[in-house]
């Protein structure tokens, strides 16, 4: 492109993440109070937000949202707190979903680092700090 030719919108997951995701799918961490702006910024963008409630735990919302083929979902990390919620999140990232969790947990970063290698970008702290 020449710098007259305008440049595509960016997609609103890039200034949440701090880059634009490529490829398209993968795990993103966000800051857990950055929960409601995510929801908020991309739930028009074809992202559901699964959160659990009294149907079910965050894996009865997680295949729900995945039934539909959503572009990715979002999810609170203190949501999920079986393993099932925690496969269930990565198998969204592994077949072509972006999984947005916001938050972390000891458990979930264990489970993540030992079962999954997938593209991983974290975003709860800024960058140089």
């Amino acid at each position: 492109m020449t710098p007259d030719t305008p440049q595509p919108p960016a997609h609103p997951i890039d200034a949440l993440v701090g880059h634009s995701l490529d490829p398209f799918f993968g795990l993103a961490w966000l800051d857990a109070s950055r929960f409601d702006e995510a929801v908020r910024a991309l739930c028009d963008e074809g992202f559901v937000a699964c959160t659990p409630s009294a149907r079910g735990p965050a894996a009865v919302a997680l295949l729900a949202a995945l039934r539909s083929d959503p572009t990715g979902v979002i999810v609170r990390a203190a949501d999920l707190v079986t393993d099932e919620d925690v496969e269930l999140l990565v198998r969204a990232a592994l077949t072509g979903h972006v999984a947005i969790v916001c938050g972390t947990t000891p458990a979930l970063e264990a489970a993540l680092a030992r079962d999954v290698q997938l593209p991983i970008f974290d975003r709860r702290r800024p960058r140089g700090r």
